[in-house]
């Protein structure tokens, strides 16, 4: 009976999920990006992250492209990768595509 309910609604719910997730990883990495590079960067290392300095900018760069390649759809095959369960644990292989 849900499956008649919400069967058609799917593809949508997989839309908003996606742009739900691509705005929240947007929004905190331009965050860092464009006003808070220095505090995330001290919040690192606080953390005894090592290179906090070089660090804050890769991972506030991968938050916003990556939030960005999210809503667009773009690379979203490749960087996933083909991750599948093994025996030992996960493995993740890179798609050819």
């Amino acid at each position: 009976m849900l499956e008649e309910i919400f069967g058609p609604w799917r593809n949508y719910a997989l839309f908003v999920l996606r742009l739900f997730v691509g705005i929240v990883f947007l929004t905190h990495g331009a965050l860092k990006l464009f006003g808070g590079l220095d505090i995330f960067a001290g919040y690192l290392a606080r953390h005894g992250v090592p290179m906090a300095g070089l660090m804050a900018p890769a991972v506030a760069g991968i938050e916003f492209f990556g939030g960005l390649g999210i809503l667009l759809g773009t690379g979203t095959r490749m960087a996933a990768g083909d991750a599948h369960r093994d025996p030992d644990g996960w493995i993740c292989r890179r798609l050819r595509l």
